[in-house]
C-alpha cells in the first residue's frame, strides 16, 4: 500500500469537539485554511447529537467534507444513521463522511439500556452494522434477520448515490474488516480501554503501526479493494526542540505504552518545526501509505504553517 502512496497529496481533517455554537466559526476557519474534512465525535449524553452538529458545520461552508469519527454502532441503529445520512447528502451532496466504529466508553451503553458486550461481541454488531446500512443505503427493499439487527421490506426514500464509509479502531478483527469494507481506514493505535472510561494505553510504536497496516492491507487485497489509510494525531506542536517538547508535553509514565523515543517516532504524535512535520508526514505516506490526517481543533491555528510545506 505504502508504494501507491508515494506523491500521493497528503491531506488534513479536523475533528471538532467544541460546543455547538461554536462548530460554525471552527468549520468556516477549517474551509479558508485548505482542510479537507470537518470531523465530530459521538459520546452521547457528553455532547452534541453528530448528526445535528454535521448539519451546522455543513450549513456553515461550501466545500469541506463533513464527517462522524466516529459513531459508536454498539448504541446506534442502521436505520437511524441510514436516514441521519440522506439528510446530510440532500444538504450538502457529497460532502458526507460516515465514520464508524465498534464503540468503547462504558457509559454510553447504560445511557442506551444497555450492557456494554465484550470485545468480540461489540466488533461483531459493528459488521452486522455495516452489512446492513450498506444495503439501505444501495436502495431497494431490504430484509435482514441477524444476530442483532431484523427489518422486512425496509427501505429508504431517495438514498444518496454514494457516502464513503470510513472505519475507525485499532483491533485486528475491526482493522480486518476496515480493510474489506472501508473506503478509509482510520488507525487509532489505542489499546486497552482504561479505568475513566476514555483515556488508553497505546501501541504507537512503528513495528505496531507495521503491523496493523499489514492487516489492512491483506484484507484489502484478499477484497478488491484499495482503502485510504488515516491516523489520529492526538498531539501536534509546533516547536524547535523536538525532543524537549516532546518530553515536556508527555511526563514519564502519563501515558501507558509509551516512550520517549517512540513519542518521537510516531504519526500520532508530531513535534518539530513546520519543515520537520512536513517531513514526517511524507515520511509515515512514502514509507507506509498514510496520507490522511486528522488533528484536534485545539491546533487549527498551526495548521498553515505546516500545510506551506506540502504540496
Amino acid at each position: 500500500m505504502s508504494a501507491d502512496a508515494v506523491g500521493q497529496r497528503i491531506t488534513f481533517g479536523v475533528q471538532a469537539n467544541v460546543p455547538l455554537g461554536e462548530l460554525a466559526a471552527v468549520a468556516r476557519s477549517a474551509e479558508s485554511i485548505g482542510v479537507e474534512r470537518l470531523l465530530v465525535a459521538d459520546h452521547p449524553g457528553l455532547m452534541a447529537d453528530p448528526f445535528v452538529a454535521l448539519a451546522t458545520a455543513a450549513s456553515a461552508t461550501e466545500r469541506i467534507q463533513v464527517g462522524t469519527y466516529v459513531l459508536n454502532t454498539g448504541v446506534r441503529e442502521p436505520w437511524e444513521v441510514a436516514e441521519a445520512a440522506v439528510s446530510l447528502e440532500a444538504l450538502a451532496p457529497g460532502r458526507l463522511v460516515l465514520g464508524l466504529g465498534a464503540g468503547h466508553t462504558p457509559s454510553e451503553w447504560p445511557l442506551a439500556g444497555l450492557e456494554q458486550p465484550s470485545p468480540g461481541g461489540r466488533v461483531d454488531r459493528l459488521e452486522e452494522f455495516l452489512d446492513l446500512l450498506s444495503q439501505l443505503l444501495e436502495g431497494g427493499a431490504v430484509s435482514h434477520r441477524g444476530e442483532h439487527f431484523r427489518c422486512e421490506r425496509a427501505a429508504l426514500d431517495n438514498p444518496p448515490p454514494s457516502v464513503p464509509i470510513l472505519i475507525g479502531g485499532n483491533g485486528r478483527r475491526v482493522l480486518t474488516l476496515a480493510g474489506r469494507h472501508a473506503e478509509v481506514v482510520s488507525i487509532s493505535g489505542l489499546w486497552v480501554t482504561l479505568a475513566d472510561g476514555h483515556s488508553h494505553a497505546v501501541k504507537w510504536s512503528e513495528h505496531d503501526l507495521a503491523d496493523s497496516i499489514g492487516l489492512v492491507a491483506a484484507a484489502a487485497q484478499s477484497a478488491g479493494t484499495r482503502p485510504e489509510l488515516e491516523v489520529l494525531v492526538q498531539h501536534l506542536e509546533l516547536c524547535a526542540d523536538r525532543e524537549a517538547a516532546a518530553a515536556k508535553a508527555l511526563p514519564a509514565d502519563t501515558v501507558p505504552g509509551l516512550d520517549l523515543e517512540t513519542a518521537l517516532n510516531t504519526p500520532f504524535l508530531l513535534f518539530g518545526t513546520p519543515e520537520e512535520i512536513a517531513g514526517q508526514l511524507r515520511r509515515w505516506r512514502n514509507d507506509h501509505g498514510i496520507t490522511r490526517f486528522v488533528v484536534r481543533h485545539s491546533v487549527l491555528d498551526q495548521l498553515p504553517q505546516v500545510l506551506s510545506h506540502l504540496p
